[in-house]
């Protein structure tokens, strides 16, 4: 049998889902992660090392997407955001934007470079989830299933 959730403690379970509401509900969504890892007595991410510091960027990209505010910057060579800063060294810019002056996020950021780098940060910050609590979820039971890395 393919290990799964279901093979987890019964008692670490039954923690998951007595917590889940009173208190996940109030966490970030890679402090979730790291909840499941402590009530599993599996050790929890390094924040400050692969694969949580791109998983990290990516859920703050997330944020900025989902939650985009308008606001003026100076252009033509605008300060750059915090945001810039951290995604910039992780995937090449958007080759639309290729020779235009404009600023990283959102419109040299969001890209095809962008994307896969951003299915790779998950991917790689899920299969150590799960490496971690050594079982295999179930996008890694479905063979065939296409993917772009």
């Amino acid at each position: 049998a393919i290990p799964s959730y279901a093979q987890l403690d019964s008692a670490s379970r039954q923690a998951m889902t007595n917590l889940w509401e009173d208190l996940a509900s109030k966490f970030g969504l890679l402090a979730k992660y790291d909840l499941v890892l402590a009530l599993n007595a599996r050790p929890v991410f390094d924040r400050g090392a692969a694969p949580y510091q791109d998983a990290d960027a990516l859920v703050q990209l997330r944020n900025a997407v989902v939650h985009y505010r308008t606001g003026f910057r100076a252009h033509p060579d605008p300060e750059p955001l915090k945001l810039e800063k951290l995604l910039k060294p992780r995937f090449p810019p958007s080759a639309y934007y290729k020779g235009i002056k404009v600023p990283f996020f959102p419109h040299g950021c969001l890209g095809a470079g962008c994307a896969v780098w951003a299915v790779k940060s998950a991917r790689e910050y899920a299969d150590e989830f799960h490496r971690r609590l050594d079982i295999v979820g179930l996008y890694q039971q479905l063979h065939g299933v296409p993917t772009l890395i």
